[in-house]
Formats: C-alpha cells, structure tokens, sequence
C-alpha cells in the first residue's frame, strides 16, 4: 500500500524538488506517511509508533539528514530504511496496521527445531545475483565522481553496472567504490526451506505466524547423509514466509527464506557502512587502497582547484615561465603593438575585448579626469568623464576657457539619429539668424547653437511622432559663468535638463516616451551681460525611437 502514495514539496506554491529531512528515520518515514493520509490517501492504514520510537517503545536515537524527490514513492522510501540502510524492519498487518522494529526477532533456535522427515519437505541453498554489481559510477561531495571496477566479477558475469551516492565523502571515491564492490560483485546467498506444521515430542504445534514470526531464530537440523558427512546444525533467521494450498489436498506449506548468522552480519555491516558513507555528519571511510587505478578525473580537478585557491608560495617546482603571461597573449586583448604607438587600450564598443585607439591632444598631454585642472596649459586636452560629463575638452590660452572638442567615440551611441545637416528642417524650419551652424576651430563637431539677445529668452519648439522607447538628445551650453546665462531642455513641458550654465557644458538627456505625438523645447536665457561670442545652446544630436 506504501506504492499508492508519492514524496509531496511542502509547498505546492514554491515547491522545492528535493525535499531535505532531519531526524530519526522513524519519524520522517511517520511524517510522509501523515502527509499522505491528511491529503485522503492511505485511508484504513494505522502508524502504530511514534516518531522517535518504534512499536514496541524503543528508541531511536540515530539521525538522517538526507531528502528525497517529490514523486518518489512512499514504499521506496521504507525500503531505503530498512533494506538499504538497516534503521529498523517492518511490517504490516491484516489490519492495515504498520508497525516497525528496532530490533526484530525472539531467539527461538531451542524451541522451534525443523528437521528432514518431520516437517522439512525441501532444503537448497540459494544464489541470487539479480543486485550484482561489478562496475560502480560513485557520487560524492561537491559533485564529485569516479568509477570503481571489479574485474573479476565482469570477466564471469559480464559488465553490470551501479550507482553509489556516497555525499558525505569529499576523497577517495575510488577506493570506497572498490570497498563496495567487494560486498556486491558476487551473488548473494541464502537458505530456502519448505516445511508443513507439526507438533514436536512435548506436542507443541508449530506454525508459521503463530509459533515464529518474520524476524525469529529458529533450528534448522539437517542429519549428515551419503556424501555429506557434516550435515547442518545451525540457528537461522527467518525472513520471508510464503504460503501454498495444494490444489488437491487443501493442504498447507510454507516456503521460508533464511539467513544464518554470518550472512545477517555482513548485512547489518553493509547497511552501516552505506549510512556512515551518506548520511552521518561527521564518521569518514577507512578502506583498502583501490586496485582499479587512481584518481578519478574530477578527483584530481577537485585536488587542484584546492592548491589553486590556497595561499602557497612558488617555490621549488614552481615554473615561472608558466606564469608569466605578456599583455598580447591575454584573453580578448590585441594581436600586437605594430603601429600602435602613442594609443590607449579601451573596451570595445560592443564590449567584446580591448583594442588600442588614437586620442588626439595638444601639448600639454592628455589624461581621463573627473574634474577640470585648475592650472591648465595652452592646448591642453583632457578626458571629461564623471557621472554627468563623457567628453574631450581643450584649453584655449587666449580666451582662459575649455572648450568641448568632440563626442566619446566617432559615432553617436544611439539608432534613429538626426545629426546636425538633418536638424535644419526637422527640428527648426526655416534658419535663423541666432540658429547657426558652429564650425570653429575649437569646435570639431558640427552643431546647431541658438543664440539669444541680450535680456531675452529664446526658444524653440519642435512637434515630433516617436514610437515606444527612450528619446535621447545631446546638448551643449557655454555659458559667462553659472550666475549669468542659462539654458533648458523640455520634453513634453517637463524640464529633463535642469539649469545648464558655465564655461563648458555637454550633457546627455533622455526620458522614456510612449508612442504618439511629442514636444521638445530647447530654451536659452540670455541676461544683460556681454556676449563673449560662445554665449548659447547647441545641439550636436537627437535620437527618436
């Protein structure tokens, strides 16, 4: 009934696929099992223990931390206690009650006695070679991996493969999987016997379900005969009873499943070594080196990215010509220096490696800056570029002033641009005297500067249709200072530019627009000082998306 119910997240809303428990496996095995009734399943199932003991009041006092994917059947997970990992046995009774045993099993040897003759009907020795395993892909911490071979056992029963998740070890997978497959690269054995019900010399009845359980010890004597000169004379446990009806008679036989005493203990030792490997906390592995070679490839990565990471000197074996690595070699940096003198290296446009590019100044150099030197030279180029300003600007002796000289890069940063010879007509309409182009020496790019008269304020205005998207403009203002002129830009009436003033102004505006019908406003406040011939607005570019 166990395979009727599945491993749900906690929460459907952001279920997590691995589901991790902590505790006893008694009380995740209980807890699964609530879950499934309280969603309608299991329905007429009784969970007789609690959640840190089993049914008859023992305790368990070893904890699991380990999860389980949503889907896995609920039988799956009581097999992985019990089979697997050896935690307790279960059962199940006619009444759907589930019961489980920390210890199960009376030592009966003395008073339940099986004998040929008297109710031993068969006895043979069985092989079962269906959990063979002669090659093992093992699964340790970090997502390590290796493979462990027995080729012994492959040579006789050919290539059966396996998994091992072993999380709790971090090295040595190698050797714990040749450790494993030395337990699981031969067939597995046991005793299988048929008997009826009889009663012994003292008349005592003995069944199958009410003289012994599943679990018990009882006497198996088998007298020697012919070839065989020993015979058996031992105590067994039972672990399976199958019931058959004679077609005829009606009568009852009971095939039992047995195990001796050195066959139970290499099973509990497998179990244990399999919970120490995955689930204890702290316990760790001590096995015989591998005979099947090595390190494992993610072994020796994992071995390696370890020195990487640690602080260790380079000395002895330390190869210097290893790491020492010229500029040109590097990832995504250029192929040579020929004919690169006198450039600077910077990220390409696209932003998929270096390249060298020409930065023209004059004599007094030229360097990146957030701020205008204060004691410039005569023809001294500077990189502008801080959080408000990306420009190259000039000293001009004769007039003590910086003057912007071009746009970052030699194309404009935007699709859908109108530069300057398109803005006549676009953006203007019929020129004007105070709408000039601005083609001076100090001034490399061609612009529109609008220019106002003394005491007036200039504005123009220009109707546009974009589509959905970020309209952009770049803009200059040269003013006396900041406390005389000042200019405006306006999108849809709303001020984007804040009051722009000063020697040297060059800023990019951009707002996010809907589709439709737009305005643009570009205003220029001249006040009542004198006009130093650079007074006013200019735009070098505008972008409509």
């Amino acid at each position: 009934m166990l395979g009727w119910a599945v491993v749900y997240p906690e929460e459907m809303g952001t279920p997590v696929l691995d589901r991790p428990f902590m505790g006893t496996a008694s009380t995740v095995l209980r807890t699964l099992i609530l879950e499934a009734q309280a969603r309608g399943g299991l329905v007429g199932v009784t969970v007789d223990w609690e959640n840190d003991q089993d049914s008859l009041g023992n305790v368990f006092s070893e904890n699991v931390s380990l999860s389980f994917h949503v889907g896995t059947p609920l039988l799956e997970v009581a097999t992985k206690f019990t089979e697997g990992l050896g935690y307790f046995d279960i059962e199940m009774t006619p009444e759907l009650v589930l019961k489980i045993y920390k210890i199960r099993g009376l030592d009966l040897h003395e008073t339940v006695v099986y004998r040929p003759g008297q109710a031993i009907v068969s006895h043979e020795n069985q092989i079962d070679a269906k959990s063979l395993v002669n090659e093992v892909l093992v699964e340790g911490g970090d997502k390590l991996l290796a493979v462990a071979s027995h080729s012994a056992s492959q040579a006789t029963y050919g290539r059966r493969e396996g998994y091992l998740s072993a999380s709790n070890i971090q090295e040595g997978l190698s050797e714990y999987g040749q450790a494993y497959l030395n337990r699981v690269a031969y067939p597995s054995w046991g005793i299988q016997g048929t008997v009826t019900k009889f009663s012994d010399e003292r008349g005592n009845r003995m069944k199958p379900f009410e003289s012994y359980l599943i679990g018990d010890w009882i006497g198996w004597n088998i007298a020697s005969e012919d070839a065989d000169e020993l015979g058996f004379y031992g105590v067994l446990r039972v672990c399976g009873i199958t019931v058959s009806e004679d077609d005829d008679t009606g009568a009852l036989s009971y095939t039992l499943d047995l195990h001796d005493t050195m066959l139970e203990h290499e099973i509990r030792l497998n179990q244990k070594v399999e919970r120490m490997s995955q689930y204890s906390g702290s316990d760790v592995l001590s096995v015989a080196p591998s005979s099947s070679g090595g390190y494992s490839d993610s072994e020796v990565n994992n071995m390696l990215a370890a020195k990487a990471n640690a602080n260790h000197l380079h000395t002895g074996i330390y190869a210097e010509e290893d790491h020492t690595h010229d500029f040109l070699a590097l990832t995504d940096t250029p192929d040579s220096y020929l004919g690169q003198g006198t450039k600077v290296v910077a990220v390409k446009p696209d932003a998929s490696g270096l390249e060298f590019i020409t930065v023209f100044g004059g004599g007094g150099g030229i360097g990146v800056v957030t701020e205008l030197p204060n004691n410039p030279t005569n023809g001294q180029t500077v990189f502008m570029y801080n959080a408000s300003y990306q420009y190259l600007a000039t000293y001009y002796g004769p007039t003590a002033k910086w003057y912007r000289i071009s746009l970052v890069g030699s194309n404009y940063p935007w699709a859908n641009v109108y530069k300057p010879e398109a803005l006549y007509n676009l953006l203007f309409g019929d020129a004007t005297k105070s709408i000039v182009a601005v083609t001076v020496s100090t001034d490399f790019n061609t612009a529109l500067r609008i220019k106002g008269a003394t005491n007036t304020t200039k504005q123009l205005t220009w109707t546009f249709t974009s589509g959905a998207g970020d309209f952009g403009i770049w803009v200059g203002c040269e003013t006396e200072s900041t406390n005389y002129d000042w200019g405006y830009v306006y999108i849809d009436d709303v001020d984007v530019s804040g009051k722009l003033g000063g020697t040297v102004v060059s800023r990019y505006f951009s707002k996010t627009l809907t589709a439709g019908s737009h305005t643009l406003k570009i205003t220029y406040r001249k006040d009542g000082s004198g006009d130093v011939g650079y007074d006013g607005m200019q735009v070098y570019a505008v972008s409509v998306p």
